[in-house]
């Protein structure tokens, strides 16, 4: 993917790489997409990089994508508590 700068559309929340730090990015600000993977993108706002989940790709005016349809966490839980008690874990 070839770089691309885009004016947020909307606020919405940013995870800075590499620190994990949860922030705002704020309606109107620049930002340059350097990475769309996963579902996820990577954008660099004022000289940081900063993940930004597929929910809110609105903002950066891409379409969402849906969701993978995942089983419900009680379920992997007592996948994996089965799993570790036929292994003798438990």
């Amino acid at each position: 993917m070839q770089r691309e700068t885009v004016t947020l559309r909307r606020d919405c929340e940013g995870i800075l790489v590499p620190s994990g730090d949860r922030i705002t990015l704020k309606r109107g600000q620049e930002a340059i997409i350097t990475q769309a993977l996963g579902g996820s993108y990577t954008v660099m706002v004022m000289g940081n990089l900063a993940r930004i989940d597929g929910k809110d790709a609105d903002a950066l005016g891409k379409e969402i994508e849906p969701t993978a349809k995942r089983r419900p966490a009680s379920r992997v839980r007592q996948a994996s508590m089965a799993h570790f008690t036929r292994m003798g874990n438990l």
